[in-house]
């Protein structure tokens, strides 16, 4: 079992330049708010506040978000997971100019490593296990770039159910929290690194490895170099703008990819593959 305290009760917190107050009434509704919370520190000022405020409504609960007329929501689920969803897009839309990316991060041994690649790859396991071996986890799903920079957009861990089994120490945080939803039935626990005793925060620097994952998990790990020209193909194939600017995406992902390492990392048993990104990270030269 997980020795790891929940972290303390807080109304406020900060999202890359998105400044979101929680207010509840009753204030016990405050306590189920915390799986939205984001405690990943960022040094960038605030542009927007959102004020989030959340009564209840039947068997469900009212959202006020102030986009006009409040959500009636079924359950606190649903309810947590929209706020989510919504606070998510208002910080994105902060970062309109910026060429987002469908791509994980974690810094090992100082150096940044985005992790990239289809939905069931093993992103989200694979960073979490990275976060545990003590490497410093920053997000599991969006990366903006712009000037050849990374931007790591701080979520909590999106953990599926059916990679619990390989994460017991997760899995006993998950023990204490709500099972969400994406909006295409995506079910998920949302852990923040906090929850496991790991300060977190959002950084702006050149990666010092782009690695696209593909599952083989079934057999041994396997890396392989590839040319800058076919990440840069990968990641195209891996931008989420809703009015996608091509010629745009295309300078910002080729600024991010270029003197950059790449590699393809077909991800097997879970500590092997861990190994493999630490061996192959060690190798390259300091930056």
């Amino acid at each position: 079992m997980s020795t790891h305290e929940p972290p303390p009760l807080t109304d406020h917190f900060r999202l890359l330049g998105l400044a979101v107050r929680l207010d509840a009434d009753p204030p016990a509704l405050l306590e189920p708010l915390q799986h939205v919370v984001v405690r990943a520190g960022d040094d960038l000022p605030v542009e927007r506040t959102v004020n989030v405020r959340v009564v209840p409504a039947g068997n469900g609960l009212q959202v006020d978000m102030g986009e006009g007329r409040p959500r009636r929501l079924c359950c606190t689920d649903v309810a947590l997971a929209h706020i989510h969803i919504v606070l998510t897009r208002y910080a994105r839309d902060l970062h309109a100019g910026d060429t987002t990316l469908h791509c994980g991060a974690a810094t090992l041994d100082g150096r940044l490593a985005l992790f990239t690649g289809d939905r069931g790859a093993g992103k989200t396991t694979l960073l979490a296990r990275l976060l545990l071996a003590g490497a410093d986890f920053h997000c599991d799903e969006y990366v903006l770039t712009r000037d050849g920079l990374a931007i790591t957009f701080p979520r909590p861990l999106h953990v599926k159910p059916g990679t619990l089994a390989h994460l017991p120490e997760v899995a006993a945080v998950c023990r204490r929290k709500p099972l969400l939803q994406h909006w295409n039935g995506v079910k998920y626990y949302p852990v923040d690194p906090e929850d496991l005793g790991h300060a977190w925060r959002s950084v702006r620097a050149r990666p010092a490895a782009i690695l696209h994952l593909e599952p083989g998990f079934d057999g041994p790990p396997r890396i392989e170099s590839i040319a800058q020209i076919e990440m840069v193909k990968r990641l195209m194939c891996q931008t989420l703008d809703q009015a996608p600017d091509i010629g745009r995406q295309a300078r910002d992902v080729c600024a991010l990819v270029r003197g950059t390492p790449c590699f393809a990392l077909r991800v097997g048993p879970l500590e092997d593959t861990l190994d493999l990104v630490r061996r192959t990270l060690s190798g390259l030269d300091s930056v």
